[in-house]
């Protein structure tokens, strides 16, 4: 995978974030969305998880169904990929350029349909400054490596739009319930993602006493370390847990296990970020009360890192409530972009979390 071609269109995103005319923000978010998706769909067989994901497209023969058993795959990505087979054939470059490009599409939507709430008057969205934050680490990730996580998590996003109104109708509930169905149609652990929904719904503001007590605390448990021993304390029942799954579609998720013995004591780098993105968080003002609501779900992701860090996959569970971050960011660069330290500000936070990417491809 071509990363520094990668960081360019990110460094693109960045300056068209900045001076682009706001009736061409929409445009350039397909462009460079299109571009970031050729580039991830141009990834070779040294990238994570990609022989997995090759061998099920060369494996199967579009709307044949009767191989959806032969796979350990989620029914709802492969019965995705015998779509997509339809249209890119025996291209497997073109099929991972689809599946990003997916993402992508979930993600606008998105976006556009949580600016409803974010800004009622309608002021226009700048889809681009969204889609960089975006992708700078979570659309990286989940577009070039968990795929199928990916695009449960964008999903669910979508879901989060909806239920960004204030005032929720049958139709809403409805178009979300299905949301949900799918999302776990593409990847199980996504009903971690239903929660972080559920928790955006239903909470409110909290004074900022309260927020920063919380971060305090949380910040407390993180630096002490004590995750190590949190996770020897529940191993056992975390164990007894994973064995209710055997012989179910779930046993795969047992391989788990072998992480809860590989404990690291090590304070993640990307852990510390998120808490200092989170301390910025818990100090900003506004009335947008959607601010609030992504916030407490962001908390919970900081809860589980606090606690859970030492296990090396934790991110891919907590992720369901960190992706906020976006939202938090989003709303916070929206307001001091035009500020050399808030531009310098959002610069930084996408070189970081780009670096955390580059970490992970060469698992560093």
């Amino acid at each position: 995978m071509n990363l520094t071609l990668l960081f360019f269109l990110l460094l693109l995103g960045v300056s068209c974030s900045f001076y682009t005319p706001h009736r061409w923000y929409n445009k350039i978010y397909w462009i460079i969305a299109a571009m970031l998706s050729v580039v991830i769909g141009l990834r070779d067989f040294s990238v994570q998880d990609t022989e997995n994901y090759a061998a099920l497209y060369s494996g199967i023969t579009a709307f044949d169904l009767s191989s959806i058993s032969l796979f350990s795959f989620e029914p709802g990505f492969q019965y995705y990929t015998h779509f997509l087979k339809k249209i890119a054939g025996g291209n497997l470059n073109g099929y991972f350029f689809l599946l990003a490009l997916t993402n992508y599409v979930f993600i606008y939507f998105a976006l556009n349909n949580w600016g409803k709430w974010h800004t009622p008057d309608n002021k226009k969205l700048n889809s681009v400054l969204f889609l960089v934050l975006y992708s700078s680490f979570f659309g990286m990730f989940y577009n070039a490596i968990v795929v199928r996580a990916g695009l449960a998590l964008s999903i669910l996003l979508l879901a989060t739009s909806l239920l960004s109104k204030s005032q929720l109708n049958y139709k809403d509930l409805f178009f979300a319930g299905c949301f949900f169905v799918v999302a776990l149609s593409f990847h199980y652990s996504s009903f971690l993602g239903i929660v972080a929904c559920v928790i955006y719904r239903i909470g409110g503001r909290k004074s900022s006493k309260i927020y920063i007590i919380i971060w305090n605390l949380l910040f407390l448990i993180f630096i002490l370390r004590l995750s190590p021993y949190v996770v020897s304390i529940l191993l056992g029942g975390i164990i007894s847990v994973f064995g209710m799954f055997d012989g179910t579609d779930l046993a795969k998720y047992s391989y788990y296990l072998d992480e809860l013995y590989k404990l690291t004591y090590a304070i993640p780098y990307r852990g510390v970020f998120y808490f200092v993105i989170g301390w910025f968080f818990i100090h900003y003002k506004t009335n947008n009360i959607l601010y609030y609501k992504a916030l407490n779900v962001y908390l919970v992701g900081l809860l589980g890192t606090a606690l859970f860090y030492s296990i090396e996959q934790i991110s891919r569970i907590t992720d369901y409530f960190l992706i906020y971050s976006i939202f938090l960011l989003y709303i916070l660069f929206e307001r001091y972009l035009d500020r050399k330290s808030g531009a310098l500000l959002y610069l930084c936070t996408v070189t970081i979390q780009f670096v955390f990417f580059i970490r992970i491809i060469y698992d560093a």
